[in-house]
């Protein structure tokens, strides 16, 4: 079973078919003697791309609650206007070699999307995704001052919001994400994608 997450948006059906491109960057050239040689580079920035269901009506097909897709639009297109990195997640469950679980973390910019919306799918939209691996750029500051970590802290509970996931909580108040399954064990849920406005997460 996969599970997938865009920053806070947690996509009811996972993909069928996701495509990582990765590229190499190195070039080759032809010296004086005629002999070709090359010089490699880092590779290129990891391109992502996936299509999503994202539901209007339930079906037995749809393990996850079913939320409002304009609302998951309007969550894609918030990430795009922001231009800011998000953290791209895949969760993999009941894997057949004798893992229980592996989790895929990799950050990440929305490069583009496109909604489908088709009569003859009903209520359902499709989306196209592109995403791109983020690399933060290195500067060196000379003579910068030392800064002290600031010691915030967590609190012990939280109160679910609409539009709320439990990935999404744990990933702004404990900073992973990938927390929610240790949380929902601890708070009896059965099902991580399943929280209600008002319901009390305690971590």
């Amino acid at each position: 079973m996969y599970r997938f997450y865009l920053g806070d948006l947690a996509f009811p059906v996972a993909p069928g078919k996701v495509i990582w491109k990765k590229e190499g960057q190195n070039e080759q050239f032809t010296l004086i003697n005629q002999q070709q040689s090359s010089m490699i580079h880092p590779p290129a920035l990891t391109e992502i791309q996936f299509e999503a269901i994202l539901p209007g009506q339930k079906a037995p097909c749809y393990g996850t609650g079913v939320g409002e897709p304009f609302a998951m639009v309007a969550l894609l297109e918030q990430m795009a206007q922001e231009k800011k990195p998000v953290d791209f997640q895949v969760v993999r469950e009941a894997l057949p070699y004798g893992r229980g679980h592996r989790i895929t973390l990799m950050t990440v910019t929305l490069e583009r999307f496109t909604v489908i919306e088709d009569a003859a799918e009903g209520f359902d939209l499709l989306v196209k995704v592109v995403l791109r691996e983020y690399r933060q750029r290195a500067t060196v500051q000379k003579n910068a001052p030392t800064q002290r970590p600031e010691n915030k802290e967590k609190p012990d509970a939280y109160t679910v919001k609409a539009g709320d996931t439990l990935w999404g909580i744990c990933r702004r108040i404990q900073n992973d994400g990938s927390l929610c399954y240790d949380v929902a064990q601890k708070n009896g849920i059965t099902d991580p994608d399943r929280i209600y406005p008002g319901q009390v997460i305690y971590f």
